[in-house]
């Protein structure tokens, strides 16, 4: 953006990082899950829907975002034994149940709009 100027100041930012601390396992997980995730999305025409390939119909972007977030519910994590790395009562306190619903029923509408 033209005449927008940000300054940073440097030490304030190495607090910061420090303060991150160092990268986890549980975190690598979650990384490589999204990673997995944009993977599935650039070869899904190509690879998964391909008949020549897997052949596997009925998958979307959808399904391979859901199947990526449900991944997660099952990979145990380092940092809190015995639990998953996203946990039902975290998934249920952070999301937004609200715009969730509305957006799903506006999307349910548009279908039966046009299958009608």
């Amino acid at each position: 953006v033209r005449g927008v100027v940000v300054e940073l100041d440097r030490t304030v930012l190495e607090n910061e990082y420090v303060g991150l601390g160092p990268f986890n396992r549980d975190e690598a997980v979650v990384a490589s899950v999204q990673l997995l995730q944009i993977f599935g999305w650039l070869s899904r025409k190509d690879l998964i829907s391909d008949p020549d390939a897997l052949g596997l119909t009925g998958v979307d972007d959808a399904t391979i975002a859901c199947g990526a977030a449900v991944l997660l519910f099952f990979v145990p994590s380092i940092k809190r034994h015995g639990q998953t790395i996203l946990g039902w009562d975290v998934a249920q306190a952070h999301l937004p149940w609200g715009v969730l619903l509305i957006m799903g029923g506006g999307f349910a509408l548009a279908k039966g709009f046009i299958e009608s």
